[in-house]
Parts: C-alpha cells; sequence; structure tokens
C-alpha cells in the first residue's frame, strides 16, 4: 500500500505538473496582450513563460518525492537534493545568460531553471527506487526489455522489436496511472495534491504577471528587469536548505506529540530565515550596484534604481519562504493554497493600479518592484495573523491550562 501511495503521488503530481504547463504556456499569449506588451518584447516573454513552464511537471513530481522523504522522517535526501541542484542551477544560469557567455538572456535563464527542476526530479527519482518505494507495474513477459536479442537480426526486425517494446511501454504506463487514480480516489489524496498545485500556479502567475508588467515599459526597463528578475532567483535559491529543513523537523516533533520543543524548532528556524534574509538583502543591494550581469551603462544605471525595493523583496520572501515552510510542516496545506490564490488576483489588480494610475501606486519599473515587495510582505502579515488564530503547534490541552494561567492572573 505505502509504495502504491507513493507511486500514485508522483504520477499525479508529474501530470497535474504537465497540464498546468500546458495550460500556463497557452495563456501566455492572451496574457501578454492583456498587459498591453510592446509587439517588440513579447515574443522574448511568450518564450520565457513557456520555457518556465517545462519545468513546472518536475518541480511538482520533487515535491511530491520530498514529502515521501520527509513522511519517512528523512530530512537528509531533500536537503542535499535541493541544494546540490540549486547550486548547479545558479552555475547554469550565470553560464546560460551572462553576456560573456552563452549570453541567452532572459529565454537561457528560464531554460536553466527549468534543467535544474528535472536534474533535481531525477536526482529524488533515483533516491526512490534506491530505496524501493517505487510501486512498478507488472508485464506479462511479452513486453520484457531483456527478453533476448534475437528481435534485432535485420531492419525489419528493429522496427518490429520497436514497436512491440513501445506497446508495452505504453501499456505499462496506462496501468500504472490507472493504479495511480485508484489509490489517490481512495487516499483523498486529490484535495491535498490540489491545494499546493493552485499554491503554485498562482505563484508562477504571479512573478509572470510581474514580469510582463515590466516589459511592458519597453526594451530598456524590460532588460534591466531581466538583470533584476536574475539576481533575485539567484539568491532565493539559498533559502531552500532552512525551507526544506522546516518541512522535515517541524512533523518529527508533532507527530511525537514534543509540542514545545516543535515551538522552540520553529522559532529558531524563523530566525535563521530572518537573518538569511537580511544576508540575501545586502548581497542583492552590492549585486545590482555593479555591472555583474550587463556591460551596458544604460542598463546597470537603470538597476541601480532598484536597489532598494528589490533588496526589500529578496529579505522579504526569505522571510516568508521560511514561514511557509513551518506552516507545511505543520499540515496546513490547504490555507496556502488558498492564500496564494487570493495574493495573486491582489497582485493583478496592484499591477493594473500601477498602470493606470502612476502617481498613486509607484511609477516605472521601481514601482513594479515595489509591488513585488509588497506581496512578499503580505504573505508574512497574512501567515503569522493565520498562525496566531489557528495555533498548530499548540496541543489543546495546553491552551485550556494557558488559559487557565491568564485567568488567574487576571483575577
Amino acid at each position: 500500500n505505502m509504495r502504491g501511495t507513493i507511486t500514485a503521488a508522483v504520477a499525479a503530481s508529474f501530470v497535474s505538473g504537465a497540464v498546468l504547463a500546458l495550460a500556463l504556456a497557452l495563456a501566455a499569449g492572451p496574457l501578454l496582450s492583456l498587459m498591453h506588451v510592446p509587439p517588440e518584447v513579447a515574443p522574448v516573454v511568450r518564450t520565457y513563460v513557456a520555457v518556465r513552464a517545462l519545468g513546472l511537471p518536475f518541480f511538482a513530481a520533487s515535491n511530491a518525492a520530498e514529502g515521501v522523504f520527509i513522511g519517512q522522517r528523512d530530512g537528509v535526501t531533500p536537503m542535499v537534493a535541493w541544494t546540490a541542484t540549486g547550486v548547479i542551477t545558479l552555475g547554469v544560469i550565470v553560464l546560460a545568460a551572462h553576456p560573456s557567455a552563452l549570453g541567452l538572456g532572459l529565454p537561457g535563464s528560464a531554460a536553466a531553471i527549468s534543467l535544474g527542476q528535472a536534474l533535481t526530479a531525477l536526482w529524488f527519482f533515483r533516491g526512490l527506487a534506491r530505496n524501493e518505494w517505487l510501486a512498478w507495474p507488472e508485464g506479462d513477459g511479452e513486453g520484457a526489455v531483456g527478453a533476448g536479442d534475437a528481435g534485432w537480426s535485420s531492419p525489419a526486425a528493429w522496427r518490429s522489436e520497436l514497436t512491440r517494446r513501445a506497446s508495452a511501454f505504453a501499456l505499462a504506463a496506462k496501468s500504472l496511472w490507472s493504479r495511480s487514480v485508484s489509490v489517490l480516489v481512495e487516499s483523498r489524496m486529490l484535495n491535498e495534491i490540489g491545494w499546493m498545485f493552485l499554491g503554485a500556479f498562482s505563484r508562477m502567475g504571479t512573478y509572470a504577471a510581474i514580469t510582463a508588467s515590466a516589459s511592458a515599459l519597453g526594451v530598456l526597463p524590460g532588460a534591466t528587469h531581466k538583470v533584476a528578475m536574475e539576481t533575485f532567483w539567484i539568491l532565493s535559491f539559498l533559502t531552500e536548505p532552512v525551507f526544506t529543513a522546516c518541512n522535515a523537523l517541524i512533523p518529527r516533533e508533532l507527530h511525537a506529540g514534543r509540542w514545545g520543543s516543535a515551538r522552540k524548532l520553529r522559532g529558531a528556524l524563523v530566525a535563521l530565515s530572518v537573518a538569511l534574509g537580511v544576508a540575501l538583502s545586502g548581497a542583492a543591494f552590492a549585486m545590482t550596484r555593479t555591472a555583474v550581469y550587463s556591460d551596458d551603462p544604460l542598463v546597470t544605471a537603470a538597476l541601480m534604481t532598484l536597489t532598494t525595493p528589490l533588496s526589500v523583496a529578496l529579505g522579504l520572501s526569505a522571510i516568508a519562504y521560511g514561514v511557509e515552510g513551518t506552516i507545511i510542516g505543520c499540515g496546513e496545506v490547504g490555507y496556502l493554497g488558498r492564500t496564494h490564490a487570493r495574493d495573486f488576483l491582489l497582485v493583478l489588480a496592484l499591477l493594473k493600479a500601477h498602470q493606470v494610475f502612476p502617481a498613486i501606486a509607484g511609477s516605472g519599473l521601481a514601482g513594479i518592484w515595489w509591488v513585488l515587495a509588497f506581496f512578499q510582505g503580505l504573505r508574512i502579515c497574512q501567515h503569522w495573523f493565520h498562525l496566531a488564530m489557528t495555533r498548530p503547534f499548540w496541543e489543546v490541552q495546553e491552551e485550556e491550562e494557558e488559559e487557565e494561567v491568564k485567568a488567574l492572573l487576571i483575577a
């Protein structure tokens, strides 16, 4: 049952991610038209969105696989996977986007990120297979890969053998999907998976809308935004270990009933997220004041105007990501999905206000980045309010005892 559930979760995550990726790629054109993106930059932005969408199935499968390892009380493997592939992705982004290297610009950066997500999924898949946590469909023996070499004796036999193996693979995939759907329905996992994907789709939509709005300002603001967003994503990869630690360590303490220890651990991890946010904010401040990515003096000068909003957005993002790790650790996945969906709609409204009322919402590219900073700060405020109201790190008995102590102090 465990192997079937794991296989179902990973397979369903990958397929759902593929469906969302296709929807996002198809909706890219209408979204760009809605945002009034200039024709000269629309192809680049459309390519960026489409290429980034290619990594969504692998990212979704990796999240599902991470949950498997955490459920088995192995937080080291996900941490190593995300950190190692994040470092590799960092190098590939610089290689693909830097003018002195491949110089592929925004599409190259998107391809590097998607490639890194595929590498992460492969890393997790290897770990799942090594631990024998995947349930493979059983064939009937006719399509077995190791059936012998007699079928490769002539070109016609080659075609026949390849057709037979392709048919066997299709039947195995169909069997795997059917079993996965049955397990998902029986275990009622579709609800949690649905909320997780709603949150992922909403976050991706938020950043895509930010990029579209920046590109609509013209070629120079679009190029400047590309450099700023690359800086944001590169430094954001360094927040992944803290997020993974929240997912791995907090459920262990809560499952064991160590509520006080879970609260202390949560406080320590959030404090670490704050320290990391301050450090990354300082790094972004330094990087945007130097010609790290662009040799164009106009882009470099325009980038300096984004120093403050980029630093604030990155610092708040690191803190929000850490807090969201603690929320996922205590099982509040549905709340995150709903919150990210609402925030996505709010960001769209703010970007429209930035376009219609620039004097109020903040003009130019800096105003767009202040919208992004507001989005990150809003995430933190909402999460802390939710945690204060629901108190998932407190046992019912502890809450009753705390209320009794307050009553005695008041008396």
